[in-house]
């Protein structure tokens, strides 16, 4: 059955209940006279804006206030379809009744779960779960539809399908407009022009010919808020992005997940206000720029590629964070923050988990409501709280290196984001403290487990199900043993890196099994293994001081579960909340950096320890309310560890450089001579400063000194001392070349600037 065009519209224009001409019956015409085509036929009709005009038509013309017009006139007064490509799908659409028979009935279409149960006069929202369809429609003012959206969810992932054309919100075509909101959801952008903000769906490729997009917009700032990215290049936000750049319009990208974290955009808006919720749009966005639209080859190439394994308990892919939520089978995934079934995985996120099987893990239902909540502490909070708490039970020697452990353990809760993680080897005597702090390192790290003596088989099942933080007690018994000694090489040598693997025979066949997680050894000797040295910061552990008080640490006291979950909601919510920042900052990290005790370059494989705990302390500082330099005591503290004998020495040559800069540059400062080559102080000079911390007395620190090159130690004339019953201004004195080489740096460069 076909419908004639002309009479079709004359029905729409004449009633305003276009769409199923059909089923619907015109009260507000004369019927009769319509029926037996007696023209002409006047009505009333309302455009886009409000306005009222008169409608007046004969057989083969209309006016609209008595000015001949066309549909597509009518098209563009009743809906702001300004182009000829909309005017010819709306035509085909809106007169195809083989299109429209199908539909459901409009009182069938669902609003529920919407900003508190939103429901609109323009759009409709109505889901179909077994077909994996969700359909969006512009409504006609009788409630039918006249455009529809489907968004099909198949195994390849999400795809638009448009027929007709969707309708913009009439407030958006009122000007001056001083920003947009594009958003996928069209019932979504309905809302905010609801209330009051200017919203419209973002377009596909197609649909971009629809309208004049460049006029409609002009003079505004326009933000995208977009969820997931299109099945195709055609389907993703780039050809409406590319279509604003070329036009020269102020684009910005919403980070949604960071602005409302758990909480929708319509969520957010609907329980905090216009004001809160234009603040976090601007807060979190960012401009878009023409090098950050891919090309369509590139794109479409990337997203057809094998879809890549993940494990549940903490993976990155693609710009995502997933993480299992405790024995549920729920997924948690990032940028944006969703949940999903690990069943429906390969379905919405185009990921595949390598198993299924619930588990225990530190993102339990519970942590999960706090971060939901907002309930968490900010970045540096967390490494001041991590810092106090891990020192209320731990002595370490230097405090460069509580800050290398903190942040080593905050970032077990993102280490999946690093190409390779350290080993930590706490080495000392029985009473150290070594067995302490595996236990406090457990208790605060993702998914922590202490063993001893445990096998290589069950250490494997841990990291390859769990992703856990392993502790190994007692490591120097276990790591000679001879019957572990070739399984456990293969399970430690490659666990540092994100390749690590260890494969194994079951039966007749293999299984491989991922081995890169965080691991932390204990043990009274060093690592028996050659190679592991390599992939390892040592921490070496002293008995502490007799004058330092530590309290008793006890797994299951109220303190320790009250911090373990501090801990571990802050450290789930950085990266789920701060995706992008972290791994661009991860990238961003230069290579070429020099320890600043020993002057040495960072090699190759010191640089793949250090970046993780580098790239956390960069954010710590950039966090930062005060001026902090987290990472400059990172690259002290690991300068330290991996060779503390030279460090030890290079921080008594800081010190010295420390106490000659501060006289250089205090201008009442003159107990000094330069003679010649030499610059003689006297030798009680050295009693008030920090020197003496290392060195008693005058002996040893002259010992010290002559370490490091020429020094004199003799009689001298000093101008600024009283003169003597004999008329002299001389004491025993010491001689410093002025070439002697003080942190790197000749003596003169330290002190002799004034």
């Amino acid at each position: 059955m076909s419908i004639n065009f002309k009479k079709a519209h004359k029905k729409l224009l004449s009633t305003q209940r276009q769409g199923e001409f059909v089923r619907i019956t015109f009260p507000s015409v004369d019927q009769e006279a319509y029926l037996n085509q007696v023209y002409p036929l006047v009505v009333p009709f309302v455009d886009r804006l409000g306005n009222t005009h008169s409608l007046r038509y004969q057989n083969d013309y209309m006016e609209i206030d008595n000015v001949l017009t066309s549909v597509s006139s009518v098209l563009e007064l009743m809906y702001g379809i300004n182009a000829a490509d909309g005017f010819a799908a709306a035509e085909a659409y809106e007169t195809g009744f083989i299109r429209t028979i199908g539909f459901v009935d409009p009182r069938d279409l669902e609003h529920t779960d919407f900003a508190g149960g939103y429901t609109s006069d323009r759009v409709a929202r109505y889901g179909n779960p077994e077909h994996g369809q969700l359909q969006y429609h512009s409504l006609s003012p009788a409630k039918y539809p006249i455009a529809t959206r489907d968004v099909v969810i198949t195994d390849n992932g999400i795809r638009w399908e448009s027929h007709g054309v969707l309708r913009i919100h009439p407030s958006v075509f009122f000007s001056p407009k001083k920003a947009v909101l594009i958003t996928e959801d069209p019932l979504a952008a309905d809302y905010f022009c609801e209330q009051g903000i200017k919203a419209i769906a973002l377009p596909s490729q197609k649909e971009l010919a629809y309208y004049d997009y460049p006029t409609l917009l002009g003079g505004a700032a326009v933000y995208i808020l977009s969820a997931h990215e299109g099945l195709t290049f055609e389907y993703s936000i780039f050809p409406f992005t590319e279509l604003c750049l070329k036009a020269g319009l102020n684009l910005q990208r919403v980070n949604t997940s960071g602005a409302f974290g758990y909480s929708s955009a319509v969520d957010y808006l609907s329980k905090h206000g216009i004001k809160a919720f234009e603040e976090k749009i601007r807060s979190y966005s960012s401009p878009i720029y023409a090098s950050d639209v891919p090309s369509k080859k590139s794109y479409n190439f990337a997203r057809s590629r094998r879809i890549p394994s993940i494990d549940p308990a903490q993976s990155v892919e693609g710009h995502r964070f997933f993480y299992s939520i405790g024995n549920t089978g729920d997924i948690l995934v990032s940028n944006p923050v969703r949940v999903l079934p690990s069943t429906k995985l390969t379905t919405y996120e185009q990921v595949e988990p390598r198993h299924f099987s619930p588990f225990e893990t530190v993102c339990t239902p519970e942590v999960f409501e706090h971060i939901q909540n907002g309930q968490f502490m900010g970045l540096e909070d967390l490494f001041t709280s991590t810092l106090d708490f891990i020192k209320r039970y731990i002595h370490l020697k230097e405090e460069s290196w509580y800050v290398v452990l903190t942040l080593w353990i905050i970032g077990t809760y993102f280490y999946k984001a690093f190409p390779a993680y350290p080993y930590l080897n706490f080495e000392g005597l029985r009473g150290s403290g070594k067995t302490t702090i595996l236990d406090v390192i457990a208790a605060l790290s993702f998914n922590g487990v202490v063993k001893t003596k445990a096998t290589v088989a069950s250490m494997t099942e841990l990291v390859d199900q769990k992703c856990a933080t392993l502790c190994v007690d007692e490591f120097e018994d276990f790591s000679s043993s001879k019957n572990t000694h070739d399984d456990l090489s293969r399970f430690l040598n490659g666990g540092y890196n994100y390749k690590g693997t260890y494969t194994k025979k079951v039966g007749k066949s293999s299984q491989t099994f991922h081995t890169y997680s965080p691991k932390a050894f204990g043990g009274t000797g060093g690592i028996n293994l050659d190679t592991l040295s390599s992939r390892t910061i040592p921490i070496p552990m002293k008995e502490k001081p007799k004058n330092i008080e530590l309290e008793g640490f006890m797994d299951f006291d109220p303190k320790v579960l009250q911090q373990q979950e501090l801990t571990r909601t802050a450290a789930l919510a950085f990266p789920l909340l701060n995706t992008v920042t972290l791994l661009e900052a991860s990238k961003s990290l230069p290579s070429d950096l020099t320890l600043p005790i020993s002057g040495k370059k960072l090699g190759n494989r010191q640089f793949q320890l250090a970046k993780p705990l580098l790239v956390i302390g960069k954010l710590v500082d950039e966090s930062s309310s005060s001026n902090t330099n987290i990472q400059k005591m990172v690259l002290e503290g690991l300068d330290s560890l991996w060779d503390y004998s030279l460090a030890q020495k290079m921080n008594e040559q800081r010190v010295f450089a420390k106490v000659l800069q501060d006289w250089s540059n205090d201008s009442n400062f003159d107990a000094y001579v330069i003679d010649g080559d030499y610059c003689w102080f006297p030798k009680d000079i050295w009693e008030d400063t920090p020197l003496r911390k290392h060195y008693p007395n005058n002996n040893q620190l002259y010992k010290w000194l002559r370490t490091l090159g020429s020094i004199k130690s003799e009689s001298h004339h000093f101008p600024h001392i009283p003169k003597d019953e004999n008329g002299k201004q001389s004491m025993s004195g010491v001689g410093i070349a002025l070439n002697l080489t003080i942190m790197h740096q000749p003596f003169r460069n330290w002190f002799t600037k004034k």
